[in-house]
């Protein structure tokens, strides 16, 4: 009878499927008595994996292997690696930090760094308004990509890990001297030279982090294949370099040099980490 009711309302033909009996009948108890045709929650507390106890094994895995992703963490903990994500982000207030890649510094660089600030400064007590034009040199890699999205590593906090990695795979070496009204053609160092020296290398305080930054994520968009192509990529891409960037490098260099001073020649880690 019930079904029979169910398909003249619906209009369900003598063929067509229809719920059993029980099941419609569930349906209107549960209309009348909740509104709504659903199963109804189970009694008892919500059932769920964060607990203090999987909280606790959670924090102890990071603290072992806070460079693990959490894909990762879950499969060894066996934890459902939503699970895992709501822990660590709610209830352990972690975040994945990046790490960082910076050029590796030598004990002489360190020295030579410190002693440039120093002279740079007095430069500027005799004549606040001194014309500075600075040079520098960068590798460009061919592969200069490099992807930082697995280089993560779990914490409260930022760490302010980075990693030094050694200039070695096949390059093209780049020199420029910039000035606040503009900046010199690119020029290609064939081979090490006996004029190179660290002191060019100090003015990545400035000039460095702001514009070979700037151009080193320019350069590698379209993953240039070989060095000829490297090169033309660079020198269109000096050209884009415009005066109101080369403002904030000159601006920014009196503070650059009063922190390095500071950090004993150093990378500055508020700058590397944007702070």
């Amino acid at each position: 009878m019930v079904q029979l009711l169910f398909r003249q309302q619906f209009n369900v033909g003598r063929h067509g499927a229809v719920p059993s009996r029980n099941t419609i009948l569930r349906w209107f108890a549960n209309l009348r008595t909740t509104g709504n045709l659903m199963k109804k929650t189970p009694p008892g507390p919500a059932r769920t994996v964060r607990t203090p106890e999987n909280i606790a094994r959670v924090r102890e895995a990071l603290i072992r292997s806070p460079g693990r992703s959490a894909r990762r963490h879950a499969t060894e903990l066996r934890i459902r690696r939503e699970a895992v994500r709501r822990i660590l982000q709610n209830d352990l207030r972690f975040h994945p930090y990046k790490m960082q890649i910076v050029q590796q510094l030598k004990v002489r660089d360190y020295v030579q760094r410190e002693d440039f600030a120093v002279r740079m400064q007095l430069v500027f007590e005799e004549d606040e308004n001194a014309l500075v034009i600075m040079s520098d040199e960068a590798h460009f890699h061919l592969n200069g990509t490099v992807n930082k999205q697995s280089l993560r590593y779990w914490a409260s906090k930022n760490q302010r890990y980075i990693h030094q990695r050694p200039l070695h795979s096949q390059r093209a070496t780049v020199w420029c001297a910039v000035a606040p009204f503009g900046v010199t053609e690119p020029y290609f160092v064939l081979k090490k030279s006996a004029w190179r020296l660290q002191l060019p290398q100090l003015v990545t305080l400035t000039w460095s982090i702001t514009s070979w930054g700037y151009l080193k994520s320019r350069v590698y968009i379209n993953k240039p294949r070989s060095l000829t192509e490297l090169k033309d990529v660079i020198r269109g891409d000096v050209q884009l370099i415009d005066r109101e960037m080369l403002g904030r490098v000159f601006n920014d260099i009196k503070q650059r040099m009063e922190d390095c001073i500071q950090n004993d020649g150093c990378h500055l880690q508020d700058v590397i980490f944007h702070n």
